[in-house]
């Protein structure tokens, strides 16, 4: 693969994902409405929470990539804390 298909595979996956991240907030916002829904701010800090953990961790990643670092698609993956998946809390 061309270093030319590379960039618009890039640009092409990555305007998908800008498209879904978009939908992804429209959709919490649509849940933040207290005709429909009960909620604290606690559960409202924990969306906050995760979307600056998972942003500041998706940050690392690119550092990394854009300094020439060598990382598996596994080891990116594996970076992401799933800790948030878990429904005892």
């Amino acid at each position: 693969m061309g270093k030319r298909d590379r960039k618009e595979s890039f640009e092409r996956l990555g305007n998908a994902r800008k498209h879904k991240l978009v939908l992804a907030f429209i959709s919490l916002r649509k849940i933040i409405n207290t005709t429909n829904y009960s909620f604290t701010q606690k559960q409202c800090d924990e969306f906050f929470d995760l979307i600056s953990e998972q942003t500041e961790i998706t940050k690392k990643v690119v550092d990394s990539a854009l300094k020439g670092e060598k990382m598996s698609t596994e080891e990116r993956i594996n970076f992401i804390p799933y800790s948030f998946l878990d429904t005892k809390s």
